[in-house]
């Protein structure tokens, strides 16, 4: 999910843990204004007490890696706005479903997260992503079951 750390953290203070990994994926969206407007505000504040990272650079999860992060990542990890099929600029509430229990949308209007759910699945199971760089083709629908099929 998008991340509210710095862009270049896989190449600094994370640098260790991205060499282990056997793959990493990141999502960002520009259209999360937690990440646009309130990260470059406490960041710096933050640096104050852990100086550790480049101050005014952008939060990982808006902008994704940075340009010596980016082959580090599998991508896509850019979601683009509007977030197709539902027209969604992801903020920065669009990622999880909310706590309250919710009714099933029909697959051709999913709720926000779930594209979110299938990308994170994709990547824990190693499978290709086909979102946020594209949506899935329209007679493929949502895939509300998080499990592989074989």
């Amino acid at each position: 999910m998008a991340g509210a750390i710095n862009q270049s953290c896989l190449v600094q203070e994370y640098a260790a843990a991205a060499r282990n990994a056997t793959s990493l994926s990141v999502l960002a969206s520009k259209g999360d204004n937690v990440l646009k407007l309130a990260f470059p505000l406490g960041d710096p504040l933050a640096d104050l007490l852990h100086d550790d990272h480049p101050v005014f650079e952008p939060a990982l999860g808006y902008a994704g890696p940075s340009i010596s992060e980016a082959a580090l990542v599998d991508g896509p990890w850019q979601i683009p706005l509007p977030a197709l099929p539902s027209n969604i600029d992801y903020d920065h509430g669009s990622y999880l479903p909310p706590s309250e229990a919710v009714a099933p949308q029909p697959a051709t209007n999913p709720p926000s997260y779930i594209p979110v759910a299938n990308y994170i699945a994709n990547a824990f199971y190693g499978r290709p992503q086909s979102w946020p760089g594209m949506a899935p083709p329209a007679t493929q629908g949502f895939n509300y079951n998080l499990y592989p099929t074989k």
